[in-house]
């Protein structure tokens, strides 16, 4: 871990929803690729650099907060076929363990609970720094990068494209910006 990393101070974070996203993309007719963003995140972050198998997050996601940057797709994926808002109108993310890996990254493994199917899911992790804001308060970023498939989440493959793939992959990159201030600041 950096100097910067042990000279923060601060284990116990909130993450800031005005400020984290949980981005996703994924490929559409095999040739594209459509990019968007669950805009409204929560949670709390206790991060331990000196001992990182300490460190855990918690994390809620507002499904109906999707922003693919088209209005009708949006509309489409709240509904049964993909996100169930109705019925699911949050996904969320407990890790169950952090692992150092090379240099100031760490894995991040959880269960990611999505249309009430849980799988574990591994996050590539790294801390971004701290600073202080023009308010004098501190914050802290993270970047974490996932994968996961469709089909894990009871989603069917839909409809083939005449080329014979799916019209979206089954596969879905998951990236979760968390910019996070102290838990006891409000």
């Amino acid at each position: 871990m950096t100097i910067a990393q042990e000279s923060i101070g601060v284990t116990d974070w909130t993450i800031d929803s005005v400020h984290s996203t949980f981005e996703f993309a994924l490929r559409h007719s095999m040739v594209s690729t459509i990019k968007g963003a669950f805009e409204n995140v929560n949670g709390q972050v206790h991060f331990d650099p000196q001992r990182l198998s300490n460190s855990w997050v918690r994390a809620e996601i507002e499904m109906s907060s999707i922003n693919s940057h088209n209005q009708g797709r949006d509309h489409h994926a709240r509904g049964s076929d993909f996100l169930d808002v109705a019925n699911h109108p949050m996904a969320t993310f407990v890790s169950t363990r952090v692992e150092p890996q090379d240099g100031d990254r760490f894995m991040v493994v959880g269960d990611l609970t999505f249309r009430g199917v849980t799988n574990e899911v591994n996050f590539d992790t790294a801390f971004e720094g701290s600073t202080q804001r023009m308010d004098g308060s501190l914050c802290s970023a993270f970047v974490g990068r996932g994968t996961i498939k469709r089909t894990d989440f009871g989603l069917s493959l839909g409809v083939l494209i005449p080329a014979g793939f799916p019209a979206i992959s089954n596969e879905i990159d998951l990236v979760m910006y968390m910019t996070c201030f102290p838990a006891t600041a409000e």
